[in-house]
């Protein structure tokens, strides 16, 4: 299990081998020196809203492929996880999880496709 950190890293030194912003991959992009779950959810939320939970409501299955943070994010919003408690969600690597939500996007079930790799998941709200 990943070491719990209730506060953001220490941000990243400019120009140093972490440094993004002269990728070009990444150009006009505003990336941030840092980030912590709060930061990945700010992130994360509009593109969720704009563009997956359209799609959920008109009745597509969604994939999601993201790092642990992002997943880990989401996971908050739709279980409604205190942020007391995210800390302690980790979601393992390479192994799927499945949602079943309803017609609002409230989680009706979840699970992991490799049970025997399973972390234990919040309680749906």
């Amino acid at each position: 299990m990943a070491p719990v950190v209730r506060h953001p890293p220490p941000e990243l030194a400019p120009g140093g081998e972490y440094d993004f912003s002269k990728d070009r991959r990444y150009a006009g992009k505003d990336l941030p020196a840092t980030e912590s779950l709060a930061t990945t959810l700010v992130r994360v939320l509009p593109y969720w809203t704009a563009e997956i939970a359209p799609k959920l409501k008109a009745g597509e299955t969604i994939l999601v492929a993201a790092h642990g943070n992002s997943l880990r994010a989401i996971v908050k919003h739709l279980f409604g996880v205190p942020d007391s408690e995210i800390v302690h969600v980790e979601i393992p690597t390479g192994n799927p999880l499945v949602i079943d939500l309803d017609a609002d996007l409230k989680p009706t079930a979840a699970r992991y496709l490799d049970e025997s790799r399973a972390q234990k998941l919040p309680d749906a709200p």
